[in-house]
């Protein structure tokens, strides 16, 4: 059990900027990416009932952000500069490790963030355990399905990655499965993104990156939380 527990607290540093320590095999984080959700999943609920005003989300979201997102968001940011730059792999990849912010990444990341506040202000305090648990999860099954675009940097950091880390992280969701409609629903988006996320990253960079995990996880999150709108949940 301490094992576990250290394992999770390095997950949890892994994924977060909090400072909770923890050892372990590094091949083994990725077991936890799910968990981690429940952490950040528990100070978005605990914002919405306090910051119920449009400032209050945007403040919230700034917070959430800063503790959870931002290792994520800046790959989601990258990811978009490098993919829609229209140059060759190679110069797609340089493009992606520099983290200059291009055009598309300001004009995509713009809208992102005004459909976030929007959709923060609309959902169900309930959603964003789902919407952080499967956007994590997702960061699995992109492994799972892909290889890594390079032989340095996070996407190489856990290859070769092991298929059970994937099936504990998705044990890790199942208590999310209370609900069980908007359960497969937020599996099969997720997954839906995993898949079109390792297919476009393969075309055109030959694989993941660490900011093709974190493109992702934003993704995906964006999309489940986006369902939940929808569906009134």
């Amino acid at each position: 059990m301490y094992q576990i527990l250290s394992e999770f607290r390095l997950a949890l540093s892994f994924l977060s900027r909090i400072p909770v320590g923890g050892s372990g095999d590094i091949k083994k984080v990725p077991s936890y990416f799910s968990s981690v959700g429940y952490v950040a999943g528990s100070v978005y609920f605990v914002m919405k009932f306090i910051f119920p005003s449009y400032l209050g989300a945007v403040l919230a979201i700034a917070i959430g952000g800063f503790l959870f997102e931002l290792f994520h968001f800046d790959g989601f940011l990258d990811t978009l500069d490098g993919i829609l730059s229209q140059k060759d792999k190679e110069k797609k990849l340089e493009i992606m490790s520099k983290g200059d912010v291009g055009p598309s990444a300001l004009f995509y990341g713009v809208l992102f963030m005004l459909a976030y506040v929007y959709l923060f202000l609309k959902a169900n305090p309930l959603s964003f355990f789902y919407m952080s648990v499967f956007g994590r999860l997702s960061m699995n099954f992109v492994m799972d399905l892909s290889i890594p675009a390079k032989d340095t940097g996070l996407g190489k950091l856990f290859y070769p990655y092991s298929h059970t880390n994937t099936l504990i992280s998705l044990m890790f969701s199942l208590p999310l499965i209370i609900h069980p409609f908007f359960y497969f629903v937020s599996l099969v988006v997720s997954f839906f993104i995993s898949w079109f996320s390792s297919a476009i990253s393969k075309r055109e960079i030959g694989g993941y990156t660490g900011d093709v995990l974190g493109f992702t996880n934003i993704l995906a999150q964006l999309s489940v939380l986006s369902g939940f709108v929808l569906l009134k949940f």
